[in-house]
């Protein structure tokens, strides 16, 4: 009967809209809700994002983490679409990596995230050398002509050692 071709196809529908819900959720490059939390649930480090779509990505960097991820390459790669404005690169004495923070001057304000997630990322026979940069006299000199005009201006020490003109 047809009432019951209806029952049964909407049955059906129904089934499948369930499948593809489930389908969505399986892969962290669709994922929407319970399948991102799910996949947050299990990650050693939370990623940090925006939207729905840097949080899929950040969670899909972090997926990808294997026993090749060690190139100085694929460690900038996974920094960077975890939103982290970091550059690895190898240090001078073996066994050392050096962390830079690009056109940043002062200590970052996601620097502890950063932290966390390089020391996850790296072997543990590696050594980590953090490269902040500072703001030097030269600046400081160039922008304000006197004490007086940086007393004025109400600076901290903090901020005295990020400025960046």
């Amino acid at each position: 009967s047809n009432a019951e071709l209806l029952a049964r196809g909407t049955a059906l529908d129904s089934c499948a809209l369930k499948i593809a819900h489930a389908e969505r959720e399986c892969c962290a490059a669709t994922a929407e809700d319970i399948g991102l939390m799910n996949f947050e649930k299990i990650m050693p480090y939370n990623a940090l994002y925006n939207n729905l779509q840097q949080r899929r990505e950040h969670l899909c960097a972090l997926i990808s983490v294997n026993e090749e991820t060690f190139s100085v390459k694929k460690i900038n790669n996974i920094l960077q679409a975890c939103g982290a404005n970091a550059h690895v690169a190898e240090g001078e004495k073996q066994f050392t990596v050096c962390i830079s923070f690009p056109g940043q001057v002062g200590l970052p304000d996601d620097f502890d995230s950063v932290k966390s997630l390089a020391e996850l990322l790296l072997p543990c026979h590696l050594e980590i050398e953090y490269i902040i940069a500072a703001c030097t006299w030269n600046v400081l000199e160039s922008a304000f002509e006197t004490w007086d005009n940086i007393e004025d201006a109400n600076m901290t020490f903090k901020t005295m050692e990020s400025y960046n003109s």
